[in-house]
């Protein structure tokens, strides 16, 4: 597909990506990907930081970047995820010679608290 891998912008790698993406996967998957790697890449370009180069400090800097402006545990996550799939995709469709986010370990979200019934509320349900 692609040769030169210093000339790809984040904008064209994403827009394939999102093309592969709402050939194979549902419409919401494909706004939710689309929403995800929007952010990254401005935040990538505001850093100056090109696609083939993008690793795990970078990743671990632009979650740092999304927490610092008041995003959540489980959007973190999934922040992570999306940008390890596409840069996977990117490897395996050579657009990039490899994943530097390959072996990066994306810690699982928090669990949100489940309601737990007080005594009280058991002996009015019974």
């Amino acid at each position: 597909m692609y040769t030169d891998f210093t000339s790809i912008s984040w904008e064209e790698a994403v827009r394939s990506f999102l093309i592969h993406l709402k050939a194979v996967r549902a419409h919401k998957t494909v706004l939710f990907y689309s929403v995800q790697l929007g952010q990254l890449t401005q935040w990538a370009e505001q850093n100056k930081i090109p696609l083939v180069s993008f690793g795990k400090r970078h990743l671990d800097e632009y979650l740092v970047y999304r927490l610092d402006a008041g995003r959540s545990q489980t959007t973190l996550h999934h922040d992570a995820v999306c940008a390890k799939a596409f840069m996977k995709w990117c490897q395996r469709n050579d657009v990039i010679p490899r994943s530097l986010l390959a072996d990066y370990e994306v810690r699982d979200a928090p669990t949100p608290p489940k309601y737990m019934p007080s005594e009280q509320d058991i002996r009015s349900l019974l």
